[in-house]
């Protein structure tokens, strides 16, 4: 199953730049690490917006039982 309504997704900017990119993210860095690791950078953060969109409109869903309340992915 797709994710329904994957054309409406919205990628919050604000947490792209301040919390998934930040190298120097006070509590944690390791997001950002994980993500350059990808070629992913906070000088092109739109980048990893338009990869997220893509991911979620592009692969299958499945009912993730640890959290009724959201969808995992499978690619």
């Amino acid at each position: 199953m797709k994710l329904p309504n994957a054309h409406l997704a919205i990628v919050d900017e604000a947490r792209i730049w301040e919390y998934l990119l930040n190298p120097e993210h006070r509590f944690d860095t390791s997001r950002a690490r994980f993500f350059s690791g990808f070629d992913f950078s906070l000088d092109a953060w739109e980048v990893l917006t338009v990869a997220l969109k893509q991911h979620g409109a592009g692969n299958e869903i499945v009912k993730d039982e640890a959290n009724r309340l959201w969808y995992a992915l499978r690619s």
